[in-house]
């Protein structure tokens, strides 16, 4: 693993090149939304509190490639669609858009949609780093992917109440003009009055989040759980094989390869092909 180099896109085959084209165009096209609406909402005086959010969402969107680059491995073209989708219903719609606030069970479902699908972004991150990650002891291993979900619960709902206490944001909730009026005459101001003011933040919507993401992290595991024991697909064993990302991290054929497969590229495919092909007939045995 130490050892191997992202494989540059002009190496890859024509289908994984276009799949990073659009990926690339998907994650500019939130991006500059979320830039967009940030304009927007400074230009009126951001009443809604809407600056972090914005911020943060342009550049939590390029995390995936960021993460390539560090892990020099490619994640699969469903992984990064995974990803996109949380970041699309939860940051852009959510709060870029402000929907969580303005239709209230917006929030619960799609915190427990992303409590779902995190759990599969998250398991291609365990099989790139624990060899033969899917060979482990099932209810270990699903522990190992359910304690990570929750603690990208918990960093969602800290990150807020940093938004919240050090830039004045509401990703926490609201108080009355009252209460603000309040700290106001106690002499507060800045982050002082903004954590004075979460003091009367109730914890319910915090907690309620929270809840359903687990929720939804617990129904993947029961999934991959009746997967494993069953040794039946489901579907599930399609989505341990696609965490591979074998065809993300293959390069194509070389034509200028040399015939004893003295070229780096070549020894590089060959030994994702390798590795490709143990996992399948691992798969197929299930």
């Amino acid at each position: 693993m130490n050892n191997r180099k992202l494989i540059k896109i002009k190496d890859l085959a024509p289908k994984q090149r276009r799949q990073i084209f659009f990926l690339s165009a998907l994650y500019g096209a939130m991006c500059l939304i979320s830039i967009g609406m940030l304009i927007y909402y400074r230009a009126i005086g951001d009443p809604y509190k809407r600056t972090a959010n914005c911020v943060n969402t342009a550049l939590a969107v390029w995390l995936p490639f960021v993460a390539e680059r560090l892990l020099k491995h490619r994640f699969s073209f469903v992984q990064h669609l995974v990803y996109a989708f949380i970041m699309l219903t939860s940051c852009v719609i959510g709060s870029v858009f402000y929907v969580f606030e303005i239709w209230a069970p917006y929030d619960k479902l799609a915190h427990g949609t992303s409590g779902y699908l995190i759990m599969i972004f998250i398991l291609g991150i365990f099989v790139y780093f624990v060899k033969d990650f899917d060979k482990i002891n099932a209810p270990v291993s699903i522990m190992m992917i359910f304690a990570f979900s929750l603690g990208t619960a918990c960093a969602w709902e800290v990150i807020e109440f940093l938004f919240d206490w050090l830039l004045g944001q509401n990703g926490q909730g609201y108080v009355s003009e009252e209460i603000l009026q309040k700290i106001a005459e106690q002499g507060y101001s800045g982050i002082r009055a903004n954590f004075e003011k979460l003091k009367y933040v109730g914890v319910l919507d915090t907690d309620t989040d929270m809840a359903v993401h687990t929720l939804g992290s617990l129904i993947f595991s029961i999934h991959y759980l009746i997967h494993r024991l069953s040794r039946r697909n489901l579907l599930m064993g399609t989505i341990i094989k696609d965490a591979y990302a074998t065809e993300m991290n293959t390069a194509a054929i070389q034509t200028g390869c040399s015939e004893n497969g003295t070229d780096s590229r070549c020894r590089a495919a060959e030994s994702n092909e390798t590795e490709a092909q143990k996992h399948d007939r691992h798969t197929t045995k299930q």
